[in-house]
């Protein structure tokens, strides 16, 4: 466990737990198969079209265009003291959508 982001979370194990690492420095980071190119956000080991295990990481820019969003008043166990807050889909520049909330 760790609490990088403010609260306790996962442990990253696995072939791309080099995310956690580029979000705590700053990046935004999604992947892309070295087989067929195909990019992927979030990051994925094994290419969804193609099956390669084969990816390097590529940095997104960060930018986007908001998918929907919506405003949390009743929070769930844990997230008690963060209401009311918002979440928001964007779907990102390059490919993928990003959840997150403020």
């Amino acid at each position: 466990m760790f609490s990088w982001f403010g609260r306790v979370s996962f442990v990253p194990f696995s072939k791309v737990q080099d995310f956690a690492v580029h979000l705590r420095n700053g990046y935004l980071m999604g992947t892309r198969c070295k087989a067929c190119g195909y990019q992927t956000f979030p990051p994925r080991a094994d290419c969804p079209e193609c099956m390669s295990g084969a990816y390097e990481f590529v940095e997104y820019s960060g930018k986007g265009t908001v998918w929907t969003h919506t405003r949390i008043d009743a929070a769930p166990t844990g997230f008690d003291d963060d209401v009311p807050y918002t979440c928001v889909v964007v779907d990102l520049e390059g490919g993928g959508r990003l959840l997150a909330w403020s």
